[in-house]
C-alpha cells in the first residue's frame, strides 16, 4: 500500500521471476522461470490461472482488449484470454521470444535472439510481416503513429514502417542496444536509449 507502505499480499512462484509485471484493475500478470505465466487478482494477490509453456518466460507480458500477449524461452508467441487463461493462438519462431511484445488493434510486435523482428495479427496466428536486422534482438518495441522502433546488437536503432515492416530510418550508435526504446512529444519520436558496453 502506497500511502502507508505495509505490504498488502506477496505470492510465491516455483523459481526465480524476472519478467515485470502487467497490471490491471482486475488483475497482475507475470511470466517465471517455472515455465508458467501467471494471473493473480490485483487486490489480493489470489491466483485466478496459470498457463504452462515448455521454458522460462522472461518476457513481460502486454494486455490489450481481453488478451494476455507473452513471449517464452520455448520460441513462441503465446497470445491467451486474460480472464481464463485459455490459449487463443501461439506462434513458433525460431529462437527464444525474450523481449517484451508491442500491442496495437491491428498487431502484435516482438523480436527473438536471432536477427528477426515480427507483426503478427491479435487474433490469429497470420505472420504479416518479417523483418531481418544486423543481429539479436533484445529490445523490446516502442510503438507510435505509423511507426515501430527497436533497438538491436548491431548498435543500429531502427525504425519500421509498422504496417508493412519497410525500413524506414536507422540510426547507428556506438555500442549494442538493448533496451527498450522510449518515445516523448508526440510524433516527434524523440528517443532515449540504454546502450551497453560489450
Amino acid at each position: 500500500d502506497i500511502p502507508t507502505r505495509s505490504l498488502k499480499w506477496k505470492f510465491a512462484a516455483q523459481k526465480g521471476i524476472y519478467s515485470s509485471p502487467a497490471v490491471t484493475p482486475e488483475h497482475v500478470y507475470f511470466g517465471s522461470n517455472d515455465h508458467h505465466l501467471y494471473a493473480l487478482e490485483t487486490a489480493t494477490g489470489k491466483e485466478v490461472w496459470k498457463f504452462p509453456t515448455m521454458g522460462w518466460v522472461y518476457s513481460s507480458p502486454a494486455v490489450m482488449d481481453n488478451l494476455v500477449y507473452v513471449g517464452g524461452e520455448d520460441a513462441r508467441l503465446y497470445v491467451l484470454q486474460s480472464n481464463s487463461g485459455q490459449l487463443v493462438y501461439q506462434y513458433r519462431a525460431e529462437v527464444a521470444v525474450a523481449v517484451s511484445p508491442a500491442v496495437t488493434a491491428q498487431a502484435v510486435y516482438f523480436a527473438t535472439w536471432d536477427p528477426y523482428f515480427y507483426a503478427m495479427a491479435t487474433t490469429e496466428p497470420q505472420l504479416l510481416w518479417r523483418f531481418s536486422a544486423g543481429g539479436p534482438i533484445t529490445s523490446s518495441p516502442a510503438v507510435a503513429a505509423d511507426m515501430v522502433y527497436f533497438g538491436c546488437h548491431d548498435r543500429t536503432l531502427y525504425a519500421l514502417q509498422r504496417h508493412t515492416g519497410q525500413l524506414q530510418s536507422k540510426i547507428v550508435l556506438s555500442e549494442a542496444i538493448y533496451s527498450a526504446p522510449i518515445i516523448a512529444n508526440g510524433l516527434r519520436a524523440y528517443m532515449i536509449v540504454m546502450i551497453a558496453h560489450l
